[in-house]
């Protein structure tokens, strides 16, 4: 007899006819507004020659920017709840990480860890210079999207919010589940990890990567299920199990954390238990603080033994991760190991450095380029260019080795390529980008519409990819959001208008046998989409 536990339904409460991005803007107003107060300071600093790299401005600009971001991303989520789903939290986040705590290491850091990040070292104001060129990025992008949610449609549709600002329907969410899996399993298992795992000697073409995170994205449909039946309840443990371990071979650290962001998201969702939201947070810090280590010291084995760690075989992988157990076990991995590497991993500094003086000496670089090829799908074009090579390039440069890829993020790469024009440039189209996705996904999630899920969690990861390359991250992938988003509209204009109706009024917004939580106010007549 297979037991089944009810899933709350969304608290349902009428919003009014608004935007419903009026309320969450203004603390991100308040933060472009504090983020030209900081250029303003980091050019003064720069005029008054206060810019050395001790030199308190380079302390007190990246702790303003960090506190900024996470504050502002707090008070969008809380005042519009389904922003979660839209880029602006994630990439808010992101900077807080890699532009406001990163930098301190450099002031507060171990001496050690100072000293290995000085394998590139920074000259007397490059510090400020990287400092001041990540400021003007946020600056840019925070307020072009601003202007761009007046440019789009307003999201006036009366809303019908929970706690987690989502309404979704399960019946949909079941359907979603049984697609993803479809497509991102074989995808996935029969392709991608073969290819990585050296048992494939083709190229792939970046549209595999995107179809194989389906199989990831059913993590939080099958983590928000499982509280409806054993079999989902099942299925989410295996899913979630396999993804880890997979997330594990691949001596990802992002792969394994956003398998567990998911997961908690997709509970959340279920259960709307804020305190299990905090305790998932901190467990999330806490193994990204504890997997640095083994990630690292494996990564080191596989270059060793084999030139790189991305294309290594399994049977080797497998083999290195014995012995990273093995050697936690013995006390042994700490010996060698990088001081504070979790911390040196999400500063950016030197790097970005580096390549800007290779901008100004006269070597600049020509990957923005790469986005005019983003568009051909590598099956028409078997000699596409490979659109991350430039991180091969950039370890080579700093490191003098190819055994990695190395990222600067997105507005060092655009100053390496064009400059200062460059950056504002790139700003402006990510701001725009932002923008346009943001009210996708707003309008996406208050349908339930799950089967749009994999365009929405693009516009994520496009959020907390800072650090990416921006022909593979913020072009190629529109792309495919678009192909998606194309397909996915014309099969759901095929069901039916008719029968849409109807299966929308037989399922309803919420699970059988639950009355709507109480209202405060009368609750208006609902539409289905």
């Amino acid at each position: 007899m297979t037991c089944r536990t009810r899933v709350p339904p969304p608290m349902i409460h009428t919003a009014p006819a608004r935007d419903a991005w009026q309320a969450a803007c203004r603390p991100l107003k308040q933060l472009a507004v504090a983020l030209l107060v900081l250029v303003v300071a980091y050019l003064a600093c720069g005029v008054l020659q206060k810019n050395s790299h001790d030199a308190p401005i380079n302390a007190i600009g990246p702790i303003f920017l960090l506190l900024g971001c996470l504050r502002t991303a707090w008070s969008i989520c809380k005042a519009e709840p389904m922003a979660c789903w839209t880029p602006v939290p994630w990439f808010l986040a992101a900077s807080a990480a890699y532009f406001g705590l990163g930098p301190l290491i450099y002031t507060f850091g171990q001496d050690e860890a100072v000293r290995h990040l000085d394998r590139v070292p920074l000259l007397a104001d490059d510090l400020w210079r990287t400092n001041l060129l990540n400021a003007v990025g946020l600056l840019v992008i925070s307020s072009v999207f601003l202007i761009g949610l007046g440019l789009t449609k307003p999201t006036r549709n009366r809303l019908r919010l929970g706690a987690t600002g989502a309404a979704p329907h399960q019946a949909e969410a079941k359907a979603a589940t049984l697609v993803f899996l479809a497509i991102g399993l074989p995808v996935k298992y029969l392709v991608a990890l073969p290819y990585e795992f050296g048992l494939l000697d083709v190229m792939l073409p970046g549209s595999v990567y995107s179809l194989e995170s389906f199989a990831t994205l059913a993590v939080l449909t099958t983590a928000y299920l499982s509280r409806t039946s054993t079999a989902w309840r099942t299925a989410f443990f295996c899913l979630f199990t396999l993804e880890v371990a997979v997330g594990l071979a691949r001596f990802s650290k992002q792969a394994f954390l956003v398998v567990l962001i998911l997961a908690a998201l997709g509970r959340f969702l279920a259960s709307r238990r804020r305190g299990e939201l905090c305790l998932s947070i901190v467990v999330v810090s806490v193994t990204y603080i504890v997997l640095t280590p083994m990630v690292t010291w494996s990564r080191i084995e596989l270059i060793d033994r084999v030139g790189n760690f991305y294309e290594a075989p399994l049977s080797l992988r497998f083999q290195v991760a014995g012995e990273a157990v093995q050697a936690l076990r013995n006390g042994t991995l700490s010996e060698g190991q990088i001081a504070q590497a979790w911390w040196q991993r999400l500063c950016y500094a030197n790097i970005q450095a580096l390549v800007m003086r290779r901008h100004d000496a006269g070597h600049a670089s020509d990957s923005l380029s790469l986005a005019v090829y983003s568009f051909i799908p590598r099956a028409l074009w078997p000699g596409k260019p490979n659109m991350t090579r430039i991180g091969v390039e950039v370890t080579q440069l700093a490191y003098g080795h190819r055994g990695g890829s190395t990222g600067i993020g997105v507005f060092a790469e655009a100053y390496w390529n064009v400059g200062w024009a460059g950056v504002v440039g790139v700003s402006i189209y990510i701001g725009l980008l932002f923008a346009m996705l943001s009210r996708f996904a707003l309008r996406t999630m208050q349908r339930g519409q799950w089967l749009y899920l994999p365009c929405i969690f693009i516009g994520i990861k496009m959020g907390f990819r800072l650090d990416g390359w921006f022909a593979a991250d913020f072009v190629g992938t529109v792309f495919i959001c678009v192909t998606y988003a194309g397909a996915i509209s014309v099969w759901l204009s095929h069901r039916g208008p008719a029968r849409g109706r109807a299966t929308a009024v037989r399922r309803g917004g919420s699970p059988a046998g639950y009355r709507p939580a109480p209202v405060e106010r009368p609750q208006p007549m609902r539409t289905t989409p």
